[in-house]
């Protein structure tokens, strides 16, 4: 075994040196009141869980365009804090497509006058569209960062986009391949 924070081989995955069997399910921290995220966990726990898989929606932290919401049902912060309690890892998804059953994938509903208007082409190699992600994967990052594997925390991985594949085949605005390994 080899010395990295999180490495992988044909066994599985090795986290601070130690071989771990991931085991987990997913929690839409969005979805459940925030005074219940600690007994959900510690009912994922007794299940023989030691990973949460997290989807962070843009649509639900900037509903309107620069206005934020980070607390109550919303604080991505403290629901970390609660999977580091219990010792889970943790796999985040903050898209900025997360479908996760959610209007618009979870993309900001002030995004459609973007599009409407061509300022935009969404989930593309597109400026005015990778500027406004940079955005929020900087605000996010602010928040994610402290709690990453890296710096002590239980972050072990980070999911970028969600069922991007689809948009090969099915999508409006037809993109090959390569349009989709250089928007990656």
């Amino acid at each position: 075994m080899n010395n990295e924070v999180v490495a992988y081989d044909s066994k599985g995955f090795i986290i601070n040196g130690k071989r771990e069997f991931l085991i987990g399910g997913e929690f839409h921290y969005f979805r459940v009141p925030s005074k219940l995220w600690e007994d959900r966990l510690q009912k994922m726990k007794r299940t023989g869980a030691n990973l949460v898989s997290v989807y962070v929606p843009w649509s639900m932290h900037e509903p309107e365009e620069g206005k934020e919401r980070w607390s109550g049902d919303y604080d991505l912060e403290r629901f970390i804090k609660l999977c580091e309690k219990h010792k889970l890892y943790i796999l985040i998804k903050p898209g900025p497509y997360v479908c996760a059953e959610l209007d618009f994938g979870g993309h900001p509903d002030w995004l459609i006058a973007k599009i409407a208007n061509k300022e935009i082409r969404l989930r593309m190699l597109d400026a005015g569209y990778l500027k406004l992600c940079r955005k929020w994967y900087e605000r996010v990052s602010e928040i994610i960062n402290p709690h990453l594997i890296t710096n002590g925390g239980k972050i072990i991985a980070i999911q970028i986009e969600n069922e991007y594949d689809h948009l090969i085949e099915y999508g409006e605005e037809t993109i090959t391949e390569q349009d989709a390994i250089d928007y990656f």
